[in-house]
């Protein structure tokens, strides 16, 4: 009996061993200088899940552990690798076959079908749930949300609420889910003008899970922005590269800050994930640095790294805003500027005598008066004392007629500032008569 246990104590001790050699074996392996088949960065855990041939490793905390062999990699090169629970899926990157590792084998799990309709698609987990948004195919780009369902075995559609707006239709962007929203940006959508080409898509939309409703939240003027497996989140910041420079989004002020580039910036791989760890970046870099222990892995405080510049991205609603005041104020200042023209000389309009802004009101007798100065050049004066009753005497008439002048006069000048009076002439043919004409001063 002792021999039995002696030898099962060896046997043990000896399977420990060569497990721990095959472990180190397949950590030597790993080789960071080219791109990983399948890789997976999970923010909550700051873990970066990876698999090289038939093994599935983890990094977290500066260090690399064996997972567990899994076969059959292979027949789904190019999916996309997402951890649920501990759980690895693979998404096809084409349409909608979902693969699942289960005991050390892949086995396709969705009763959906292969097709090509959501190529560069936004693929995430919310709550446990795979998800996926946009995506290229069939010369168009989706612009609505699916699932998928582990009831059902399919993707299904999110249903959004009828009065939400829409994106354009996405692929190849920029995305992350923060505070119960998913954030999208970059990318391209399709030129429907000429759909074998594609345009750079610079507005910032939010989809709420809550609201089941899509805002269009501003504007980042990059052209080609694309989705980068390196982009992360810290702190409620979005991280992310843009032509090898580093940026950082913050979503609530719609600040962007671009970091100043350093000896160790340069370095990175930004085919690889960053991973966030107690506010540090570790990062894959490209050249070993024989300062720094691991010739793969380094860590960069990010309060240390320095800011090359910073600004204020525009949001939908102060866009429109500034752009609705402009016009307003634009109509406003043409319509006063024409008004101005309009009224910038003498007229009559039912009782009143106008003059730009200004009026005032006119008796009968002034009336008829200014009805004729200012149809004719010269107003003879008897045409005036015809407008007169033909009751009164002459010499009645002529009181009349220079009292209606003077008190023209008067109104003239308040309303006009001394810009027009009557003018009273004698005539070339006989000087004891006189015409009158209205005169801008």
């Amino acid at each position: 009996m002792l021999f039995v246990f002696l030898n099962m104590k060896k046997f043990l001790t000896l399977t420990i061993y060569l497990l721990n050699i095959t472990i180190s074996l397949a950590q030597s392996i790993v080789d960071f200088s080219k791109p990983l088949n399948h890789v997976f960065s999970s923010n909550e855990s700051s873990k970066i899940y990876f698999i090289v041939t038939d093994s599935i490793f983890e990094y977290q905390g500066g260090k690399v552990n064996f997972i567990k062999n899994v076969a059959d990699v292979e027949s789904i090169k190019g999916s996309k690798l997402i951890v649920v629970n501990d759980e690895f899926f693979f998404i096809d990157n084409l349409g909608g076959a979902v693969y699942k590792e289960n005991q050390n084998h892949i086995e396709r799990i969705d009763r959906s079908y292969k097709h090509k309709n959501q190529l560069a698609s936004a693929v995430f987990t919310y709550n446990d749930t795979i998800y996926k948004f946009g995506g290229y195919g069939f010369f168009g780009a989706r612009n609505f949300i699916t699932y998928f369902s582990e009831n059902s075995k399919e993707w299904e559609v999110v249903i959004e609420d009828p009065k939400s707006k829409h994106p354009p239709g996405l692929f190849d962007m920029k995305h992350f889910i923060l505070n119960d929203k998913l954030f999208v940006f970059g990318g391209s959508t399709i030129n429907l003008n000429n759909r074998n080409s594609s345009i750079s898509n610079k507005e910032i939309w939010t989809f709420s899970f809550e609201k089941k409703i899509w805002e269009q939240i501003g504007r980042i003027n990059f052209e080609n922005l694309h989705y980068s497996i390196f982009d992360f989140i810290n702190n409620d910041k979005f991280y992310f590269t843009y032509r090898n420079n580093l940026y950082r989004l913050d979503i609530d002020k719609l600040s962007l800050i671009e970091y100043a580039q350093n000896d160790l910036l340069k370095k990175i791989n930004f085919s690889f994930p960053g991973n966030i760890q107690n506010n540090y970046l570790n990062v894959f870099i490209n050249k070993f640095n024989s300062e720094i222990q691991n010739p793969n892995i380094v860590s960069i405080d990010l309060n240390n790294l320095k800011y090359k510049n910073s600004k204020l991205l525009f949001k939908k609603s102060q866009i429109n805003s500034t752009l609705i005041y402009v016009l307003i104020l634009a109509i406003f200042i043409i319509t006063l500027y024409f008004q101005y023209k309009k009224f910038s000389y003498l007229r009559i309009y039912n009782n009143y005598i106008q003059f730009r802004f200004n009026k005032i009101q006119l008796n009968e007798n002034e009336l008829n008066f200014m009805k004729l100065l200012i149809n004719e050049t010269i107003v003879e004066n008897s045409k005036l004392l015809e407008l007169l009753p033909d009751s009164y005497e002459i010499s009645h008439k002529s009181r009349i007629k220079n009292s209606t002048i003077e008190d023209l006069n008067n109104k003239l000048k308040i309303i006009s500032n001394n810009n027009y009076l009557i003018i009273k002439t004698r005539t070339k043919e006989d000087r004891r008569y006189y015409n009158y004409k209205l005169e801008k001063i």
